[in-house]
Order: structure tokens, then sequence, then C-alpha cells
């Protein structure tokens, strides 16, 4: 997601990348190059269960969350809504943010609409990955501290 700002001449430009959401990704054995691997050169794996993705951004240097396409859904409300209640995390994602990191979520939930598959016992949002918003370059879990 891009911040745009008009320039002295009313030409609008790119100001910064707001918000680098994760590469797309396929399961393993979905389609050819997941079929096969060999897993000694991997580094790491992440999980990616059952949820809606959600991203974080700044805005006049508050923390928001976004989902795929869209800045207010239901889905991005009734994430931020539980991210503020938990007041460790929502430092960590807005450091991170003010550090020009993207961190993105999962936000599973047992409710509908937000529930997809799997039945989780209570709505939570899941790091699953925190890419630098410039480079688009990941942390690793050791580099993030989990």
């Amino acid at each position: 997601m891009f911040e745009l700002e008009n320039d002295q001449y009313g030409i609008t430009k790119v100001k910064r990348i707001a918000s680098r959401t994760m590469q797309k990704f396929f399961n393993v054995g979905e389609c050819p190059f997941t079929i096969d691997l060999d897993y000694s050169q991997i580094d790491e794996i992440q999980y990616k269960v059952d949820g809606s993705l959600i991203s974080t951004y700044l805005c006049n240097d508050n923390l928001y969350l976004k989902s795929k396409t869209s800045l207010t859904s239901e889905h991005c409300q009734k994430a931020m809504d539980w991210l503020q209640k938990d007041l460790l995390l929502t430092s960590i994602l807005y450091n991170l943010a003010k550090d020009n990191y993207t961190v993105n979520l999962e936000w599973c939930s047992p409710e509908y609409p937000f529930r997809i598959v799997v039945l989780y016992d209570k709505p939570e949002l899941k790091v699953l990955n925190v890419r630098h918003n410039d480079t688009g370059d990941y942390l690793s879990r050791k580099e993030f501290g989990n």
C-alpha cells in the first residue's frame, strides 16, 4: 500500500510504501514447485493456518490494521478492536511500524463471518511475518524476538 502526495504542481507521487504484505504463497503439494521440496535447504517454516490476512500501517503516527483489499472492512475493525485490548502487542506493532516494517497477521475468530474452516475457541491475531517496507526483506523469528 502506498501513501501518495501531490507535489507543488499538483502531480501525484508516491511518498512512501506504507504497508508491504507478504508474497503469494502456495501450500505444500499445491502446485509443481511445492512438491518434493528439499527441507534441508529451508531456514524457517511458518504456519498460515486459517484466517484473514491483516497487515499493519501507520497514518498520522497512529497504528492501524488493513485487510488485503480494505482499510475499513469488518475484519479490520474486529481485529483492531481485539488488538486495542492487548497493549503489549499494540506497542510492539507500533514500534515495528515506526521502524518502517509491516507486520502481517492472521485474524482468527470463531464468529461469523470471520471463521473460514478451522473452529477457534476465541478470536486472536497471529503474527505471520515481519517485512521491511522499502526492501521487502523479512525478519527471521530470531530477529523479531519470537
